[in-house]
């Protein structure tokens, strides 16, 4: 029975460190004038995942 609980708890662990980390990126689009562009497209490179900016020019994705 502990030999079980052992593998059990091993295979716990081993899944815990497999998982990806999610991370919240966030920020602000601005022109050269310093503006906020609304509407722009912000996209994580290598991912079809993307969002676009809302009228503050403000965005928040989450990557991994």
């Amino acid at each position: 029975m502990r030999k079980l609980f052992l593998i059990i708890l091993s295979l716990v662990i081993c899944i815990s460190f497999l998982q990806a980390q999610v991370t919240t990126v966030s920020g602000r689009v601005v022109d050269s004038a310093g503006k906020p562009v609304s509407g722009a497209s912000v996209t994580i490179t290598g991912s079809k995942k993307g969002t676009a900016t809302n009228l503050n020019g403000d965005f928040s994705i989450e990557a991994q």
